[in-house]
């Protein structure tokens, strides 16, 4: 690797990468599509992002070049007085996105191994012996991490490195306790997505990873903290691909059955779980991966679906920063799954079966051969004969398949010979289609309800706006008809001001359609945009689902270089993740921002002067942009074409033509003839691998095939009605790339995996706060909650912000004695057991602050022993005394009534951390629909 074409890449990027780190959509797709995955571009753009990294650690961003930095960080190195890290909090968020940009290219874009006086290989050795010197010793975890990514030079040795890293779960895992260069939590985030696509891109590769997952299983130090995620892992695989070889099957059961089945709950439960799988698949191999095909797309076996086997309906919080861009990933991809092939789905299925029950060569019998009409005819038989042999002692159901799924062959084989002028494809297996999302952008609103304080006006629970919507998809499954009760998959996407309204919501609903309820199974799947209390308790609880959703959506926030909204209207995040699609083209990032208007906007209004004068110089801003836009475009394009010389961007428009943009073709062919032999042509992508997957890699492996040309590429995708490859256009339409994965393709495919696999039940237990205005009869409602209530400082002073005043917590204690209200308390104690005590009543005083939570807040050390899932909620009292400051007392209780002790005395309460009030009185208590208990059923990969 030559030090000069690393400068002059270097140079390249810090002048199309403006100082903000921002750039548009386009620049984005040319960075991650078209320049890193040909090398030694992951080299090269690991060596910038590390001597960046630097350049902020040290504080020497201020006075030294990025190129100064790559000359010392590829010589010398740094000197003792520049190895100081400084903290700097206003650069603290561009380091961690620097460093999560380091793992994220380490793990799918991984750097090629050079030779030792190299500057990649300086640079990486430099940077190990700057980390030990700057922490003291300590060495960087990404650092580290990068280190042994590119010691792993056989691709097996990766893979089981990698399993190693993933079952490796902190104990405490906190999002929020990350280091800046932390990658013990972050990186391991990234690897559960890399084996996925390893393994169903190169089927041959999932019998070294179970061979890991047998060692670990039988390792002496494999912990108890190591074991859930293993399991978890064992049953993810064996529904993503079949496992043909019956004597690993044998050796996982023994391993587990010996040991972990006899373990405590939760471990029990999980390792149960898994043996029931095994037992199936040593009798019949692939039957998991079946099944999850079968149950999402009925119409395999004949049976008439629902339309909703695969719906996942994601409520989006469009008043939460990260949540909107979440939402434009999805919206742009969500057109993949809309045209399943079921005749290839049977060939796949039916080919699966005979080669490994059978070791039938599929190809060269002709079982592609086979017409619609059969193919529906033959499958049911084939499983019909595996079902039966399930029940049978194994010798017998051996003798029992190879018998009857022979006579099966040879109809087949005679029916196939019968028409081989018919056109041919592959039968091979592919991989499950992916899920169909329906989004329901909202603003949550959670604002005290309108009371009519006549006798039986009032409402039992506040109907929020998202009643009406869950309401809207319940209704969706009235008319179905379904032998078992119907799932509902409901995603909810934002914080847990979100939850609280949907909290709301449910209880509500339960009270008024409780008919309806008891007839579906509603599953709701939390994926946090921000920080959240109830993510992270759910998260320590299941390290699976605080590593793979809360990590890794923190990982993917904080990627470098970031994206500039102005070009495309659209939030940064979706533009440095989302692959460029006709709707961003045709105005749709316009369309989105609808979605996210106010009330106070429902109405149409001409617009002001100043407001079209601004539109006007938005316009006008947007224009002078156009040419550096195309430009940066041109700069990365050279980039991948290996052009040896830097671009400058300070060229005058007066004296230069405006450029023209390359086509798609253009660019993609380039890509194409800079890859070398065996590359596979971006120009044949189709929109689902484009949006996806990325382009400018080495031809998709999942189908082992050659690989098609652009011509019979558009010819699969134009044929819709009659597709005369079937296989060529699963490959076409579910296909990702060879080298590298854009991160919308794996955050997708991540969320995808969490509606999948998260099948057991947290049930949160709801409680509900019965507020009354004033001392009158019919002056109350009731609002459910889910985690805390709290009164006291922190409430007033919420109050007080809401109403335009200062609000100072650190307030002499006489005068906040003044202004903090007297009420009595009243509670019933709880034993550790969940008896019921004796009710606990505490005199009207002044108090400090009193919380009574159900789950343990963030940093809060007053709540953490609650838990949403017990019956009762941990209360921490701190009295107001002007000697002794604070008195503080803990209680377990079920109940808790806060009553004014003066008429028109009042006070604010905080539900969820949603500021409501002032009341005259309150009384929290379990939230009960008759004698049952509301729960929220919220879903989790890992049993609590």
């Amino acid at each position: 690797m030559d030090r000069t074409f690393l400068l002059r890449f270097v140079e390249t990027l810090e002048t199309v990468i403006p100082p903000d780190g921002s750039l548009s959509l386009t620049n984005v797709i040319e960075l991650w599509e078209s320049t890193l995955p040909i090398d030694p571009h992951p080299n090269f753009f690991v060596v910038y992002l590390i001597g960046k990294y630097l350049l902020y650690e040290t504080g020497l961003y201020k006075t030294t070049t990025i190129v100064e930095m790559i000359v010392k960080l590829t010589t010398a190195g740094l000197s003792a007085e520049e190895m100081r890290p400084v903290d700097d909090p206003d650069v603290a968020e561009i380091k961690k996105s620097l460093l999560n940009t380091i793992l994220y290219v380490a793990v799918h874009y991984p750097p090629t191994y050079d030779r030792p006086d190299s500057p990649f290989s300086i640079a990486i050795s430099n940077w190990v012996i700057i980390s030990e010197k700057m922490f003291s010793g300590k060495l960087s975890h990404a650092a580290e991490f990068l280190q042994s990514v590119i010691n792993q030079e056989a691709d097996n040795q990766r893979l089981i490195w990698s399993v190693e890293k993933l079952i490796k779960i902190p104990h405490e895992e906190c999002p929020e306790s990350y280091l800046a260069d932390d990658s013990s939590r972050v990186a391991p985030a990234l690897l559960n997505a890399y084996l996925r696509e390893t393994v169903l891109r190169d089927p041959e590769k999932v019998q070294v990873i179970f061979d890991a997952f047998a060692m670990f299983l039988a390792h002496p130090r494999t912990t108890r903290d190591e074991i859930l995620p293993l399991l978890q892992m064992i049953y993810q695989f064996f529904h993503l691909i079949p496992v043909r070889h019956p004597e690993t099957i044998s050796t996982l059961y023994a391993l587990i059955q010996n040991k972990y089945y006899l373990w405590p709950k939760p471990y029990s439960d999980l390792a149960k779980e898994v043996l029931g799988m095994l037992s199936i698949e040593h009798k019949t191999p692939g039957a998991a991966m079946r099944h999850q095909l079968i149950r999402e797309i009925p119409a395999i076996i004949g049976q008439t679906p629902t339309g909703k086997e695969r719906v996942v309906h994601v409520l989006f919080d469009t008043l939460s920063p990260k949540a909107h861009p979440l939402m434009e990933i999805i919206k742009y991809n969500n057109n993949l799954g809309e045209n399943v092939d079921v005749s290839a789905l049977q060939l796949a299925m039916l080919a699966g079966i005979l080669e490994v029950e059978l070791n039938m060569d599929t190809d060269s019998c002709g079982i592609e051969y086979l017409s619609a009409e059969k193919l529906a005819q033959y499958l049911p038989e084939a499983l019909a004969i595996l079902k039966e042999a399930v029940l049978m002692k194994e010798d017998d159901a051996a003798n029992f398949k190879k018998r009857h799924l022979g006579n099966l062959k040879e109809r087949i084989v005679g029916e196939c010979v019968l028409n081989t002028n018919a056109d041919s494809g592959s039968a091979k297996t592919t991989r499950i289609p992916p899920l169909k999302f329906e989004l329901y952008p909202l603003e949550f609103d959670n604002c005290d309800p309108e009371v009519d304080v006549t006798p039986n006006s009032f409402p039992k629970f506040p109907r929020r706006n998202s009643c009406n919507t869950i309401l809207f998809i319940l209704n969706q499954y009235r008319q179905l008809k379904s032998k078992r009760p119907l799932t509902v998959r409901i995603g909810v996407v934002g914080t847990d001001y979100t939850l609280h309204n949907i909290a709301a919501s449910y209880a509500s609903l339960k009270s008024t359609h409780a008919s309806l309820l008891d007839n579906l199974n509603v599953q709701f799947f939390y994926v946090p945009s921000e920080k959240s209390h109830l993510a992270e308790f759910v998260g320590r609880q299941d390290k699976w689902y605080g590593r793979n959703i809360v990590c890794m959506l923190d990982c993917y926030f904080h990627l470098f270089p970031s994206t500039s909204s102005k070009p495309s209207g659209l939030s940064p995040l979706s533009m440095g993740l989302l692959r460029q699609s006709p709707v961003v083209a045709k105005g749709g990032a316009d369309k989105g921002k609808k979605v996210a208007k106010s009330k106070s906007t429902d109405k149409a209004e001409a617009p002001s002067p100043a407001q079209t004068k601004a539109k006007t110089w938005a316009n006008n801003e947007a224009m002078d942009g156009a040419l550096e836009e195309m430009q940066r475009r041109i700069a990365f394009k050279k980039l991948s074409e290996g052009s040896s010389s830097s671009v400058n961007l300070n060229v005058s428009p007066l004296v230069t033509s405006q450029p023209q943009l390359p086509s798609s073709s253009s660019s993609s062919s380039s890509s194409s003839s800079i890859s070398g032999s065996g590359s596979g042509s971006g120009s044949g992508s189709s929109p689902a691998m484009g949006r996806l997957g990325g382009s400018g890699g080495q031809g998709n492996k999942m189908l082992p095939q050659k690989a098609p040309t652009a011509a019979q590429r558009r010819e699969a995708a134009g044929a819709s009605a009659a597709k005369k490859n079937v296989f060529e256009y699963l490959k076409l339409m579910y296909g990702a790339p060879e080298r590298g994965m854009l991160p919308a393709f794996v955050l997708r495919t991540e969320l995808e995996q969490f509606f999948r696999d998260a099948r057991y039940t947290v049930p949160l237990t709801l409680y509900s706060c019965e507020c009354w205005l004033d001392d009158t009869p019919y002056s109350s409602y009731t609002v459910p909650f889910l985690r805390t209530v709290e009164l006291g400082i922190d409430a007033l002073n919420r109050y007080l912000e809401d109403q335009g005043e200062e609000a100072d917590p650190h307030k002499d204690i006489k005068l906040i004695a003044k202004q903090l209200p007297s009420f009595n308390l009243r509670c019933k104690q709880m034993s550790m057991d969940g008896v019921p005590r004796a009710v606990v009543v505490v005199q009207p005083k002044p108090w400090y602050s009193v919380i009574a939570a159900s789950c343990p807040v963030i940093d809060d050390d007053r709540t953490e022993d609650a838990n949403p899932v017990l019956p009762w909620l941990e209360m921490h009292t701190t009295e107001l005394d002007s000697k002794k400051r604070r008195q503080s007392r803990v209680y377990h209780i079920s109940e808790v009534i806060a009553e004014s002790d003066k008429p028109r005395g009042k006070f604010s309460v905080l539900l969820d951390d949603v500021l409501y009030g002032p009341f005259y009185k309150i009384s929290v208590t379990p939230c009960m629909i008759g004698e049952t208990t509301v729960r929220l059923p919220l879903m989790s990969f890992l049993p609590f």
